[in-house]
């Protein structure tokens, strides 16, 4: 084969070329390697130098680049994306939402006040005769996180027998839920359970430390709330019965016993009895009486009873014949000490 030099047939080293097999990618390199042929053997070398300069090429390296750099966006947001790539002629960009033509045309594209509804994969695209190529970047427009509120189908339980369901809404787009119990996070078990996407929390046989105060949290890539809390009246009991404090082993006469009993939430009614019998005047958790007789000893019994959970509970304190023992004493020694003075007087007379 032989170089071609202003139109003129020139010896030249021999070479090959597969034209028929070059892609356009490929032409600039064609173009080095005849500038080198022409180099070696033709003596107008520099008319096909200006000839390879005029030569088109690109686009390449098509660049689409987002300003602010994130992938979500509050809603109302302005947005900036500018296209550029490799070529050597001037190249024109169109721009796409989800593959729908945009009239805006040209390398930059400015997104005003953007709604909800402009979000999406957006693309800009060069149609030259040399080239087509894309480059593409989604983004996601979110309305924030607004108005976070529970509704709640009750707030008066009974422990270990009342359910409660609590459903947690809002306003923006996208929102993600989680709860919380003071400063807890709230997670499934076989008691609690989270459904329609966690928004709905549901605790069976609810215990007094479902009592809150419970907050619902609800985020987007965007933004996030909190809402108000939620306290639970849980009552419970009577259980675990407390008399305090302990009897005495022996009570002076005329001194009182006083025993305490506590068992609820809210507080239960109480009755005392003595040995099975009721003890009259004495309705609350404190128990005073006067200990004066050996009837006076025995089993003291607290009578719990709480309407609200129905249930009651009866706890029992001992006040054995020890605990008169004094009284008993000292009974004795005044009966003794009277008949030493009566048979002194007898004997004197």
């Amino acid at each position: 084969s032989r170089c071609v030099c202003l139109y003129q047939l020139l010896p030249c080293v021999p070479w090959i070329l597969l034209v028929n097999t070059l892609s356009f990618h490929s032409f600039q390199f064609l173009l080095d390697f005849l500038v080198l042929c022409l180099f070696l053997d033709c003596s107008s070398v520099f008319a096909f130098f200006s000839i390879k300069n005029k030569i088109p090429y690109g686009p390449e390296n098509i660049n689409l680049v987002i300003s602010p750099p994130r992938e979500y966006f509050e809603a109302a947001s302005n947005i900036r994306l500018v296209c550029s790539a490799d070529s050597r002629l001037s190249a024109l960009y169109y721009w796409f939402l989800n593959d729908d033509l945009l009239l805006d045309a040209g390398p930059e594209l400015r997104l005003m006040n953007v709604p909800v509804s402009q979000s999406g994969n957006y693309s800009c695209q060069s149609n030259l005769d040399l080239g087509n190529f894309k480059a593409t970047f989604t983004f996601e427009a979110l309305l924030p996180i607004s108005n976070v509120t529970i509704n709640d189908n009750d707030t008066d339980l009974v422990e270990f027998n009342s359910s409660v369901r609590l459903s947690c809404s809002s306003s923006g787009s996208s929102p993600s839920f989680r709860w919380l119990n003071s400063s807890s996070e709230v997670t499934a078990s076989d008691r609690v359970q989270l459904n329609d996407g966690g928004s709905t929390l549901t605790i069976v046989n609810v215990t007094r430390y479902d009592q809150g105060p419970f907050r619902c949290h609800v985020a987007n890539p965007v933004s996030n709330g909190t809402s108000g809390p939620v306290n639970f009246i849980i009552s419970y009991g009577p259980e675990n019965t407390i008399l305090s404090p302990l009897p005495q082993e022996h009570y002076e006469e005329g001194s009182d016993i006083i025993l305490s009993c506590s068992a609820s939430r809210p507080s239960a009614s109480y009755n005392w009895t003595l040995n099975g019998t009721l003890i009259e005047g004495q309705n609350s958790s404190l128990l005073t009486k006067a200990i004066r007789y050996p009837e006076d000893s025995g089993n003291y019994t607290c009578h719990a009873v709480n309407f609200v959970t129905d249930r009651s509970l009866a706890k029992t304190s001992s006040c054995s014949a020890g605990c008169i023992a004094g009284i008993v004493i000292a009974c004795i020694v005044v009966i003794v000490a009277a008949a030493a003075i009566s048979y002194y007087i007898c004997k004197t007379k």
